[in-house]
Formats: structure tokens, C-alpha cells, sequence
């Protein structure tokens, strides 16, 4: 009994501890019917930039179900160097942008900006599989298109 009290009290500390860090889901502060098309840009280096453009509707609710769903926590790393940048270009009705900015830091994890946020939120979800899973065809990007994490 001593045991069993001991390794609940035990997980429950571990649970306890694991949410207290700062968690949330990635901020799309609009609807996915707000939204006019997305332009995806994928790059190792801006100067070989990638872009796609998605305007279909089933496309534009499959990124935006994807993203609002991820969690995201503060990131407490010294250094963001991405291996590769994925860019999340979200036009509105209203010709407002929003951008999505996520650093591949390895297979396993990434760094993601947000418009209007300087913070560099972690996740553990590989956001640039969106970019490969995506059938529409890439073109070449202009450098001065893409947003860079500051």
C-alpha cells in the first residue's frame, strides 16, 4: 500500500510539474472563413526560396485544423538555428497578413514565430511536413516576400 501511495504521489508531482510550463496552441487570431489563401515558403537558405500557393478551400481548412491544433511552449534555447525555415502566409478578406514562421531544428522539434510576437515558441510537431505533404506545385520565391525570424 506504502508503494502504490508512494507512486501516486509520485505521478501526480510529475504531472503536476509537466504542466506548469508555459503551453499553448499556436494563436490564428481569425477564422478559417476569414481567410482568402495561404502561401506556403520553404527554404534552407532565402536565397532558394520555395512558395506555394493554396486558394482552395479544402486546403486552406486543412493547414489552418493543423496549426490551430499544435502546442506550442516558450522556448528556452540560446541559439535558433534553424536547419530549415517553413512560412505560413495567411492572407485575409481584409488583405491583412498573418505569417506562421517554423525553424526545423532537428526531425524531432522546431522553433515557431508568430505575427506580432517576438517570442520563439518550441514544439515537437515537425511543421515542415505540411510543406511536402502539400500536392500543389512549388514556384520560386522572391527573397524580399519572406519574413525572417528576428
Amino acid at each position: 500500500m506504502k508503494r502504490w501511495l508512494a507512486l501516486a504521489l509520485t505521478s501526480l508531482m510529475c504531472v503536476s510539474l509537466a504542466s506548469c510550463g508555459t503551453s499553448k496552441k499556436i494563436p490564428l487570431p481569425f477564422e478559417v472563413s476569414d481567410v482568402k489563401g495561404i502561401v506556403l515558403y520553404h527554404y534552407t537558405t532565402p536565397e532558394d526560396a520555395e512558395q506555394k500557393t493554396l486558394r482552395y478551400q479544402h486546403e486552406l481548412e486543412s493547414i489552418y485544423n493543423m496549426l490551430s491544433g499544435i502546442s506550442i511552449k516558450q522556448n528556452e534555447a540560446e541559439s535558433y538555428t534553424g536547419t530549415s525555415t517553413t512560412i505560413f502566409r495567411f492572407t485575409l478578406k481584409d488583405d491583412a497578413i498573418y505569417d506562421v514562421i517554423y525553424q526545423l531544428e532537428d526531425i524531432t522539434h522546431g522553433t515557431v514565430w508568430v505575427s506580432g510576437d517576438h517570442t520563439p515558441w518550441f514544439t515537437s510537431t515537425n511543421l515542415e511536413s505540411l510543406w511536402f505533404a502539400s500536392d500543389v506545385d512549388s514556384a520560386p520565391a522572391a527573397f524580399g516576400e519572406l519574413p525572417i525570424p528576428e
